[in-house]
């Protein structure tokens, strides 16, 4: 029996299916709740306060939408990430896929999952491939088609991704690191926990994920960029590479204060083979770098303008990204960590620096050990020559290592 059929489809048996605009909702109990296109929807954490209670008694709630890339921070973007790193982080598996229609979803039910980063909720999706009627000689046709309109795939990633993190990834219209040079150098994996190599096991270091354990005899550097420490600041980040294979190793992050940070750094170095730190010596650097250095924990290497650090400052910045966005380009390195990866996509061409409301630590960090590998000199001393003017030519000498 239909009544009113623009808003209300009862069944024989009692049950009823309601359509509400974004602005209700309130007052029903309900078993399923399911809102369409979320990302698309104003304020959706208020809608989301409304309908919410609605199936708290053990109901179900579905949040589907493909990606708005105009708002990379939205509702709906923060609940499946923190959804997404639960499902690989926390239970050690891969997100699931059910509707072949949606690019993403996120589901709820308060009645059997326990509780996570993102609360109920748990992260489901769907690539472009999961319809069964697109090939790819449909995909190569409708990128094609979709790029001629602005010259740029934002819009095809919004409404077609293969991953979660072409959904995710802001708009690449002014991005200085485009997503399809990244993409090509990503290789997520999850944090390794024993290592293959007597005397090496890892550190309990807190904010320390170890995605390859030193390997005897090989030289490593780390990046660091610190933050003030305190709830509201950005994270204090490193990033771990290795001096051969120019391969993402390992990561520290966390809301670390500069003495704490100075003091895991050293930690952190001493593991991966007495490893060489290049310090951003922007505010709370001058604390790290004086700290390493009174501690005698690790090497601090020297910047671009010959001092200990690396000045980030407009020259320092550009000498930074133009390394770490040629390295990417060549695939001359290896991106470990989603959260990195992320944060390298977001970088404004303009700017240099994550659109407002995101974070680029992670970003900077794993800029900071490129430039270790392309602005340092010899085995594991600071830079006493001036850096090659062509970022190339650097990158070339730091490979005679």
């Amino acid at each position: 029996v239909c009544q009113n059929a623009a808003r209300l489809w009862a069944l024989s048996n009692g049950s009823r299916v309601i359509a509400f605009s974004t602005r209700g909702g309130r007052s029903y109990t309900g078993n399923l709740a399911i809102v369409d296109e979320a990302d698309h929807v104003p304020d959706l954490a208020v809608f989301l306060n409304a309908i919410k209670p609605t199936v708290d008694g053990g109901g179900k709630l579905f949040l589907v939408s493909t990606s708005d890339k105009r708002r990379p921070l939205s509702t709906f973007k923060n609940l499946f990430r923190a959804a997404l790193k639960n499902e690989k982080i926390v239970n050690r598996r891969e997100p699931i896929g059910a509707d072949p229609n949606e690019a993403s979803a996120l589901s709820s039910n308060s009645s059997f999952l326990s509780p996570s980063p993102a609360g109920d909720y748990r992260a489901v999706f769907l690539p472009w491939h999961a319809h069964p009627g697109r090939s790819l000689a449909w995909h190569e046709r409708v990128k094609a088609e979709m790029f001629a309109q602005r010259g740029s795939h934002d819009d095809f990633y919004a409404e077609y991704p293969a991953t979660p993190e072409e959904a995710l990834a802001p708009e690449q219209l002014d991005r200085r690191i485009p997503y399809d040079w990244l993409k090509a150098v990503v290789e997520e994996m999850p944090g390794v926990f024993r290592s293959p190599f007597v005397g090496q096991q890892p550190p309990a270091i807190p904010g320390l994920t170890v995605y390859e354990p030193p390997h005897p005899g090989r030289r490593y550097v780390i990046g660091a960029d610190p933050a003030e420490g305190n709830p509201n600041s950005d994270e204090s980040a490193a990033c771990v590479l290795d001096a051969e294979s120019w391969a993402q190793a390992a990561t520290l992050a966390g809301k670390l204060e500069p003495g704490l940070f100075a003091h895991l750094l050293g930690e952190t170095a001493a593991y991966y083979n007495q490893a060489d730190v290049l310090v951003e010596r922007n505010n709370h650097g001058h604390s790290v770098i004086r700290a390493l250095a009174e501690a005698g924990t690790a090497r601090v290497l020297d910047g671009y303008d010959g001092r200990p650090g690396w000045l980030s400052n407009l020259k320092g910045k550009l000498l930074l990204y133009d390394a770490l966005a040629q390295a990417v380009r060549d695939g001359a390195c290896r991106v470990r960590c989603a959260e990195t990866a992320a944060q390298l996509a977001s970088i404004e061409a303009s700017t240099l620096r994550a659109p407002v409301g995101l974070h680029d630590d992670r970003a900077d960090a794993f800029g900071l050990a490129v430039a270790a590998l392309v602005y340092g000199h010899g085995q594991g001393r600071p830079s006493t020559v001036a850096p090659a003017s062509d970022p190339l030519q650097a990158m070339d000498r730091s490979r005679e290592w």
